[in-house]
């Protein structure tokens, strides 16, 4: 028997398990632009990703879109946002949304947060199909 399958299918495997991960760490590099545009636009310098934040951040939003609650953590490091959206919502609207709430908005653009760790997961919150998107930032 030739390696060739063998080798095809392996790959294949790895991509399976590869891709995901690449697509959400390319969403959460475009929500950090997205954050630092609106903190910009607002008067509030960048903020810088933390792996730390990071990793804790995209734990969390596995977790919720695996059970389907949809709440804030009890001992989250820093201050935290939460979004969730269903179908093809843009990262822009979940911006706007953030600034339209006084509280996210403190939290978005607080000009004293020099690290931020984003997460997302798609799954199920709400009886329905979603991503979800998990935010801190720190000083």
């Amino acid at each position: 028997m030739s390696r060739l399958p063998l080798l095809a299918f392996a790959l294949a495997c790895l991509l399976a398990f590869a891709c995901p991960a690449t697509a959400a760490a390319g969403s959460e590099k475009s929500m950090l632009k997205q954050i630092n545009a609106a903190r910009a636009a607002n008067g509030a310098p960048p903020v810088k990703l933390s792996r730390s934040l990071t990793s804790a951040c995209r734990s969390y939003a596995r977790k919720m879109a695996r059970t389907g609650r949809f709440r804030h953590a009890r001992n989250a490091r820093g201050k935290e946002i939460l979004a969730f959206t269903r179908g093809q919502t843009r990262m822009r609207w979940v911006i706007k949304a953030w600034l339209r709430s006084p509280v996210h908005r403190r939290v978005l653009i607080g000009k004293n947060f020099r690290r931020v760790g984003i997460g997302t997961k798609r799954g199920r919150v709400g009886g329905g199909r979603a991503t979800v998107w998990v935010v801190r930032f720190s000083r």
